[in-house]
């Protein structure tokens, strides 16, 4: 009786933080992503990187590749400020249908500017 009540809040607790682990990898690879889409415009002749370079980074996203990972190139249209995004959508149902939508952003204004 005693185990059933501590197993089920022990279980809870460790698959809740299986589920923090992936989140906080799923950022810090997302901002890595972010970082080299960033070289790799800044170092382009006119600050967008080629149609390659940008499928390349989602095929290199370790993990964060498919539909729930998108990467906005910068551009004169958009400010010059590149985004990246990942939906993620946690594996056991802890809190539901729950979806974490992750974002970051590079503003590359003062590096594309003046190209």
């Amino acid at each position: 009786m005693e185990f059933a009540l501590v197993g089920s809040a022990l279980l809870l607790l460790v698959f809740g933080l299986f589920e923090v682990g992936r989140a906080i990898h799923a950022a810090t690879v997302l901002e890595v992503l972010a970082d080299e889409a960033a070289r790799a415009s800044i170092l382009s002749a006119d600050c967008v990187p080629a149609e390659g370079t940008v499928s390349d980074m989602g095929s290199f996203g370790f993990g964060l590749s498919g539909a729930a990972f998108t990467l906005v190139p910068a551009s004169a249209a958009n400010g010059h400020e590149l985004r990246a995004g990942y939906d993620f959508a946690p594996i056991l149902p802890i809190l539901g249908d729950v979806a974490l939508a992750l974002e970051t952003r590079r503003a590359l204004a003062a590096f594309c500017d003046g190209s």
